[in-house]
């Protein structure tokens, strides 16, 4: 196997010489050389996303620093042996110079959508008095010691189902007296300090994700939704191809979108949040498959955790899903 410490100790040098500028790094080979190494597609988004969001900032040092990082984690043994070292020391290094690029400040609140009596609400196991906690719901029996219900009302006729997804994307319509927002699901329970997930994963994009546990991909998520009857078959492939036919490319990126942290008044959250409704709405009921095609439309960027979010120590899968 090619040394890939060499090259990654190859590419911090020739920037650090003033040999190479960050504009002609070539992404593509570095994430095709992380993927053989790693084999992990989630992980290496990461690292890739870590990267493009130095470049935006054009950062110098953090883009030496960079790859001396990977570097130094292929001399350990090998990148794969040391997926678990970089999620935190790594993580935290390169981190650690982006103590306060976090945008998530101010007045912060948690929020979940309970209709159609399909889910339970669930109370946090961990709660945290810096945030609000908010349920909206069109239960009026639903009671709770953790959560303000907030009454929801199907004024528009979208049933249950897509009636949930309307406060979930549009935060900034139902939001809008807090600074930044975090949305969970109903299957999800809270388990953890979600204010130090923000702090050790944010690195200055307006939105936060976890990544899908099991796919990176929107037509590979097309299909599983149609293997597992989410919706009807042509109403998936009708949207599916139109996404293809636009040119969206495989293996965007795929997020799981039942717990998203959002500055939610942001101008491009805003257009992002109303894009992806839009799309919901014209769409199948799985917003999963809109998302990624809006996030490439707009080209708009997030951050993303390299903790999946079925099971972690801030918010754990009570009901599978896929």
């Amino acid at each position: 196997m090619f040394d890939i410490a060499s090259i990654f100790n190859q590419l911090s040098d020739n920037l650090s010489k003033g040999l190479m500028s960050m504009q002609s790094v070539p992404l593509r080979d570095i994430e095709s050389i992380l993927l053989i190494a790693c084999r992990n597609k989630n992980w290496v988004d990461a690292k890739m996303q870590m990267l493009i969001h130095l470049m935006d900032r054009k950062d110098y040092e953090g883009e030496v620093l960079f790859f001396r990082e990977l570097a130094y984690m292929a001399e350990l043994h090998s990148i794969q042996d040391c997926v678990e070292y970089a999620s935190h020391a790594f993580r935290d290094k390169i981190l650690e110079r982006y103590a306060d690029s976090s945008c998530f400040k101010g007045k912060g609140v948690i929020y979940t959508v309970l209709t159609g009596n399909y889910e339970k609400l669930h109370d946090p196991e961990f709660v945290d008095p810096r945030f609000d906690y908010i349920c909206f719901t069109d239960d009026d029996s639903l009671r709770s010691e953790v959560w303000s219900i907030h009454k929801l009302t199907d004024t528009e006729g979208l049933g249950a189902q897509r009636l949930s997804r309307k406060p979930k994307i549009l935060a900034d319509a139902y939001l809008p007296d807090y600074d930044y927002s975090i949305y969970i699901d109903c299957k999800f329970k809270i388990r953890g300090d979600l204010y130090k997930y923000i702090n050790k994963y944010s690195i200055g994009a307006p939105m936060l994700c976890f990544p899908h546990g099991g796919r990176d991909c929107v037509y590979e998520e097309a299909e599983a939704c149609i293997v597992l009857k989410k919706d009807k078959p042509d109403t998936v492939r009708e949207q599916i191809e139109r996404y293809r036919a636009k040119g969206m490319p495989e293996h965007y990126g795929l997020i799981e979108a039942g717990c998203m942290v959002r500055k939610h008044g942001d101008p491009s959250v805003i257009k992002v949040m109303w894009d992806w409704w839009n799309e919901f709405l014209g769409g199948c009921c799985r917003d999963q498959i809109s998302f990624p095609y809006v996030c490439w439309k707009n080209n708009f960027r997030y951050d993303l955790s390299d903790v999946f979010s079925a099971d972690n120590e801030y918010i754990w899968q009570i009901r599978g899903d896929v």
